[in-house]
């Protein structure tokens, strides 16, 4: 657990291709679940910020700005959504 909200996890020997995959699972069975209370029964959505690792030079604090940086993006086009970055450029599904 990185925040109140927010968890990290790291998938080394993982392609982005495979990271946004696992992603979009874990993102639509989340969607998929009902939470029941007593008097109400709502939904939960997930949304994923994807940073990969371009460089070995690359500072774990880069990695994490990277990737809370897609966070922000998914969370700005609507919520339950995977968004990848790579230098600079993120693509939001």
């Amino acid at each position: 657990r990185w925040g109140g909200e927010e968890f990290i996890v790291f998938l080394p020997e993982t392609d982005r291709a495979e990271a946004v995959a696992l992603a979009e699972r874990l993102r639509a069975a989340i969607a998929d679940m009902r939470v029941a209370g007593e008097a109400f029964e709502t939904t939960v959505t997930a949304s994923f910020g994807i940073a990969q690792q371009e460089s070995r030079h690359l500072t774990l604090d880069a990695l994490i700005a990277s990737a809370d940086e897609c966070l922000y993006q998914a969370k700005q086009q609507g919520r339950n959504r995977v968004a990848a970055c790579l230098a600079g450029e993120c693509s939001v599904r």
